[in-house]
């Protein structure tokens, strides 16, 4: 989504008085899609995903623009547990088609397969 706050002010327009608004967004870290958007900028290409919305901070000024009262903003972790790198590589699979990677997704094939093979690599060397 390239105009996270252009959202946040169209979907207020759908709350009742007294609605509440909830989203999920990456927080620092956010794990393999993290390594995704790291991948991604050594190549040149940038996921604003990554840092739109990645502290308390951030979504607190995304919600007051958008005309929100801000009642509270936490961070909960969804999970921890380690990924097996055949996931990891079946994630880096899908996410190529969901809307915040269309920059991968538009790079030619042989420059997706570089960061493909970057992100295993990095993955099967324990590094991530």
């Amino acid at each position: 989504m390239s105009d996270v706050a252009g959202a946040l002010r169209h979907w207020v327009t759908f709350l009742k008085a007294g609605g509440v608004l909830a989203f999920e967004t990456p927080a620092k870290p956010f794990g393999l899609s993290q390594r995704a958007v790291e991948v991604a900028a050594r190549r040149g290409i940038h996921l604003a995903y990554g840092e739109v919305a990645d502290t308390q901070g951030k979504c607190q000024v995304l919600l007051s623009g958008a005309g929100l009262e801000v009642l509270s903003v936490r961070t909960e972790f969804a999970d921890t547990a380690t990924v097996p790198v055949q996931a990891a590589l079946e994630l880096w699979d899908q996410r190529v088609d969901h809307p915040a990677w269309a920059p991968i997704k538009d790079a030619t094939a042989s420059e997706r397969q570089v960061m493909r093979d970057d992100f295993n690599s990095k993955r099967r060397s324990g590094c991530y």
